[in-house]
């Protein structure tokens, strides 16, 4: 058997027992089997309608977190920080042009057992 990935293995399931007893957060499961994105668009938009943004709101906080996970013009720490700005602080969307802004997150910092990995 080979070693190439037991650190890697060793620091991800410290990482699911921290998240899952500690800050209690719901695991999802292992996802080795599917294809490798970071991002899963269609859970979280179904998270973030159960949450009480509109459809609409959800799909354009999605898209803009990808559009930031992807771009990576000016390189991965600028993406990474772009990434990061999003989740801390929430995205500022509108439904239609006309409409005010508003914020949505994608992490429940108040109520962390409601949050998913």
């Amino acid at each position: 058997m080979s070693n190439i990935g037991k650190p890697e293995v060793v620091t991800q399931s410290r990482v699911i027992i921290f998240f899952h007893e500690k800050l209690k957060y719901r695991y999802i499961g292992d996802l080795r089997d599917q294809e490798n994105r970071n991002i899963d668009e269609a859970k979280l938009k179904a998270w973030l309608v159960s949450h009480g943004y509109s459809e609409g709101i959800a799909s354009r906080a999605v898209d803009m977190l990808l559009r930031a996970a992807n771009n990576l013009q000016h390189g991965l720490y600028s993406a990474n920080k772009e990434v990061y700005d999003l989740l801390k602080y929430g995205a500022k969307v509108k439904e239609s042009p006309d409409d005010t802004e508003t914020t949505v997150y994608f992490i429940n910092w108040d109520e962390p057992g409601k949050n998913y990995f």
